[in-house]
């Protein structure tokens, strides 16, 4: 092979592993939905106190121009092409109805800019969908070590809710007071991986070895779920009080409310679906 073949293949080889080209291809897929979202900016910078982060892409939904959705592109590792989330059966029965996001708006007491956590409700989310941990599965059984990690998945989810932190903030900075607006920012992790939840009940697991029979799980594949993410403290966002909340840690509530954000992670072959059945929050 030539000089000029050698360089063409490494450069290339180079932007499939940076991610940079699937992350293209995330951006013109999302394109065909021009008549109910505009791809608002790519590559965008934001950040939250000491933590930055560029936002891969942003969408406005253009029904009312206030909820943004704020896009995270990640490769999957070659090795841990598995993205594999529990959901036990003592989640509490009321929460597969909501996404807890991020929302930008005028306190009413006093009246000044504030940014917040907000329970919405989406359509189109099974509660299946709805899960509390999330594993990257190697597909080669590992000789030594553990066949699972949790790396890619948690990088993904804090560089989004960075994105989403800062650009919530920078609207805060904008807001008139003496004008009333509310902003929406929807949190989603776009994946090469292949996605699956793996549903039991927690009373089937062994105390004395911390197993589960494999005829009391049950693992199945989905093209989307909704990861409650417990947040690192520096992109909470929302301070106490600012919040007009009365509650106090640590009860779940208080947990939902502070310490986790929702964030949807999604095939990409399965990102345009989840986008027609996402519903504006406002």
């Amino acid at each position: 092979m030539s000089k000029a073949g050698n360089i063409h293949q490494t450069a290339i080889k180079a932007l499939e592993e940076h991610g940079f080209l699937f992350q293209k291809r995330c951006v013109n897929e999302v394109r065909s939905l021009s008549g109910r979202y505009r791809v608002e900016s790519e590559e965008y910078p934001v950040s939250i106190g000491p933590e930055d982060t560029v936002i891969d892409f942003v969408l406005r939904m253009l029904d009312t121009g206030r909820t943004y959705v704020v896009f995270e592109c990640k490769r999957a590792h070659p090795e841990y092409v598995f993205w594999v989330f529990s959901a036990s059966s003592s989640t509490p029965a009321p929460r597969p109805e909501f996404l807890m996001t991020m929302v930008a708006h005028l306190a009413h007491a006093p009246r000044k800019p504030v940014v917040q956590t907000h329970e919405c409700q989406i359509v189109g989310s099974d509660p299946a969908h709805f899960v509390d941990m999330g594993l990257e599965v190697s597909h080669v059984k590992p000789t030594k070590g553990k066949s699972g990690r949790t790396e890619n998945i948690y990088a993904a989810c804090t560089q989004v809710l960075t994105g989403v932190g800062g650009l919530a903030n920078e609207q805060k900075k904008r807001m008139d007071p003496n004008a009333p607006q509310t902003y929406f920012y929807i949190p989603v992790v776009i994946t090469s991986a292949e996605l699956f939840v793996t549903r039991y009940n927690p009373n089937d697991v062994d105390l004395k070895t911390g197993d589960v029979p494999l005829e009391k799980a049950d693992t199945q594949p989905v093209d989307w779920v909704i990861y409650d993410f417990p947040v690192p403290e520096p992109l909470q966002v929302t301070p106490r009080e600012d919040s007009m909340s009365t509650l106090i840690g640590p009860d779940d509530r208080y947990r939902r409310l502070f310490k986790l954000k929702s964030i949807a992670i999604v095939r990409a072959t399965s990102i345009v679906q989840f986008l027609k059945q996402l519903r504006s929050p406002d």
